[in-house]
């Protein structure tokens, strides 16, 4: 990235970085779902609930750590998560300017983002109402996310994201009531 065209990421396109994660998760958790009802008929239907059971319980529990790995592991490798990276934003030591180290990006992503989502998200607002565009959790960790320029993909997967998600959400609706 050029460092003279780059500026602190404001919360708008901070925000479309984060649906992207949403909607890229809500890809592969109703995708596995889909794949678990494929195999369920009238015959089977007692046996195979109890799968989409242990896989729900599997994914409740399991969800906050996997994701905490992910975003450490991505952050410390790119500079980001793939939400962030579709839109072209970077996160970085303010002190350094070099990526996180893993261990930073995952008390970053669990301890700063607990800190900031107390008291109703106030954290996250402070995006909009600072000059500087940092969050309660970019401040505790000495980081800044940056932005090079707007990216027109971000914008395109995030539109593909989305409706891939809907239609896999469709799918396990139709899959299922039939079922009932």
């Amino acid at each position: 990235m050029n460092e003279l065209n780059v500026k602190n990421a404001g919360y708008a396109i901070r925000f479309l970085a984060m649906l992207e994660e949403l909607f890229l998760s809500g890809i592969t958790y109703f995708g596995l779902m889909y794949l678990i009802l494929l195999g369920i008929n009238e015959n089977n239907l007692t046996t195979k609930t109890a799968d989409v059971v242990v896989y729900i319980l599997l994914f409740i529990f399991l969800s906050a750590p996997i994701c905490a790995l992910y975003n450490a592991f991505f952050i410390s490798k790119f500079g980001g998560t793939l939400g962030k990276l579709a839109f072209r934003l970077k996160i970085k030591d303010e002190n350094t300017n070099d990526y996180l180290s893993f261990k930073k990006a995952f008390y970053r992503t669990v301890l700063g983002y607990i800190f900031s989502t107390k008291f109703f998200g106030l954290g996250f607002l402070q995006i909009v109402r600072r000059q500087n565009r940092r969050a309660w959790h970019d401040d505790l960790f000495e980081t800044k996310v940056v932005s090079e320029k707007n990216s027109w993909l971000g914008y395109l997967i995030l539109l593909l994201s989305f409706t891939v998600m809907g239609a896999l959400i469709y799918l396990n609706v139709v899959t299922i009531l039939p079922l009932f």
